[in-house]
């Protein structure tokens, strides 16, 4: 941290009344605060460590935030709430709802958020924990909150007939990485669609734990592929 820095937001907390939410506004809303994670060759040159806040640091997502991002990928994320009592975790709405506004119990704590490193209701947590289990990947790939978040994409996501072209597939990675395929990634999205396709057809007991009832096969194809792209995003930076 910069010696400066510190003694600027020092000076303008006292000033502003000790108020903690001022000072978060200030540092929020700042440019510096705002930037990318993406590095310039001229920003990667003069200052590689960031130490002087060149760009914003990478870092791994809290779940509160992994959350919304996906729902807010898929198109479901709901921002009409504002304000209120918090929504039980099983209420008909409770899926495509903001995380800050899902109850937190403290007898009763959700497995799912303390599985991402969730901050502990009963004390004071300055700083999460970073963990890395195998249930977190379970979790990102065979939940149903993950598998109904994949057909979402899967429907919003325009084909041509029943076939996946190159276009489709840039739709997707625009949507869940905010970037551009690299063509050996169109390639493999596609071998991919053909594969499970050519599954659906030769070994119908093995794509039954995957299909949706009522789909086609492009559209149970194309889910697969969202729920391959969609845990990747969890690890993106801002």
């Amino acid at each position: 941290m910069q010696a400066d820095l510190l003694d600027y937001l020092a000076a303008t907390f006292m000033e502003n009344g000790w108020s903690l939410k001022k000072l978060h506004t200030l540092i929020l809303t700042s440019r510096t605060f705002q930037q990318s994670s993406h590095a310039t060759p001229e920003k990667a040159t003069k200052d590689a460590e960031n130490d002087l806040l060149s760009r914003f640091n990478r870092q791994r997502l809290d779940y509160e935030t992994m959350r919304d991002a996906i729902l807010s990928a898929t198109g479901e994320l709901d921002t009409s709430k504002h304000g209120g009592r918090a929504v039980e975790l099983n209420a008909k709405d409770a899926d495509t709802l903001r995380t800050v506004y899902l109850k937190v119990d403290r007898y009763d704590q959700a497995s799912v958020p303390a599985m991402f490193d969730f901050a502990n209701p009963d004390g004071h947590s300055p700083q999460r924990f970073n963990t890395t289990v195998p249930q977190q990947a379970l979790f990102l790939m065979n939940s149903p909150f993950m598998r109904a978040r994949a057909d979402a994409i899967a429907k919003a996501t325009p084909q041509a007939g029943t076939t996946l072209d190159s276009e489709a597939i840039r739709v997707m990675y625009r949507r869940v990485l905010a970037r551009d395929p690299k063509p050996d990634e169109v390639e493999l999205a596609q071998r991919f669609a053909a594969d499970a396709t050519a599954l659906n057809a030769e070994k119908p007991f093995r794509w039954s734990l995957h299909r949706v009832p009522g789909l086609h096969a492009a559209h149970g194809a194309w889910r697969w592929r969202a729920e391959t792209l969609e845990p990747r995003a969890q690890n993106s930076g801002s």
